[in-house]
């Protein structure tokens, strides 16, 4: 798993830059994790810093999505289930393999999308459809379209309005303390 690991030093993985554990734990907290059963989505597992944490609460059933598969591998090894590559072509099954018992959707998903080309929000719209009645998403979102005047961004503050969510900015440099630093300026973002 290390080998895997050292050969991402230097790699270019469009929209990878893992969750720094401060952050991540403060996603959890925030999800509301319940000590009964619950089925939990990582759209965009990267390495696993959030998926870790859920693993942490083994009464959870933890579903992983991640596109790249040197990450994909990495993440296998580090015993999580991946249920698909590309998120937004993810549709989860509605029914199990029993055939009997209907999936409402994910009771937590927690996730830290790619930005670029508006990535974020479009994984976020498309986690949203996931989301069981009574869920709750917590996601890490660029800044950009909180403050953009393109019609994706307009369009997108007004869904989240419509929809209940809200969201506070993080403190500049959350990021640089990740494994991949970066500057980007980000809001963590609940919905529920």
């Amino acid at each position: 798993q290390r080998e895997l690991e050292s050969k991402l030093i230097g790699a270019k993985i469009p929209g990878f830059f893992p969750t720094p554990p401060g952050l991540v734990r403060e996603m959890v907290r925030r999800a509301e994790l319940a000590k009964y059963s619950q089925i939990i989505l990582e759209p965009s597992a990267g390495i696993g810093s959030i998926a870790d944490e859920i693993a942490k609460y083994p009464q959870h059933m933890l579903h992983a999505c991640e596109l790249n598969n040197d990450l994909r591998e990495i993440l296998t090894k580090r015993g999580h289930k991946l249920v698909g590559a590309d998120f937004l072509e993810y549709e989860p099954e509605r029914l199990y393999s029993d055939g009997a018992v209907m999936f409402a959707g994910y009771d937590r998903i927690l996730m830290n999308p790619p930005f670029e080309n508006h990535a974020d929000i479009q994984h976020v719209r498309h986690a949203y459809s996931m989301l069981a009645p009574e869920g709750i998403l917590v996601v890490i979102l660029s800044e950009h379209s909180f403050f953009a005047n393109h019609r994706a961004d307009v369009e997108f503050m007004e869904w989240l309005s419509e929809v209940g969510g809200t969201s506070e900015k993080l403190p500049p440099g959350t990021f640089q303390s990740s494994q991949r630093p970066t500057g980007v300026n980000t809001r963590l973002v609940e919905v529920r």
